[in-house]
């Protein structure tokens, strides 16, 4: 199992994100599946980001999107 300390937050996982990842903070402990993490960060943080970019770029930049 990893550890990630974070400024007041301590993660446990597994490297590969499989199981579950115990959260600690003060004297509070959670365990959550690593999926649910994975898929909070994914539509709450990367997705917006994502948006945030591509209502940024120009027409050429969204074409590039398309390029295969």
């Amino acid at each position: 199992m990893h550890v990630h300390e974070a400024s007041e937050t301590i993660f446990h996982f597994n490297a590969d994100f499989s199981g579950d990842v115990v959260i600690i903070r003060k004297s509070t402990k959670v365990t959550v599946p690593a999926a649910d993490v994975l898929e909070f960060v994914a539509c709450c943080f990367l997705q917006n980001k994502l948006v945030e970019k591509l209502e940024d770029m120009d027409w050429k930049e969204t074409l590039q999107l398309f390029k295969k």
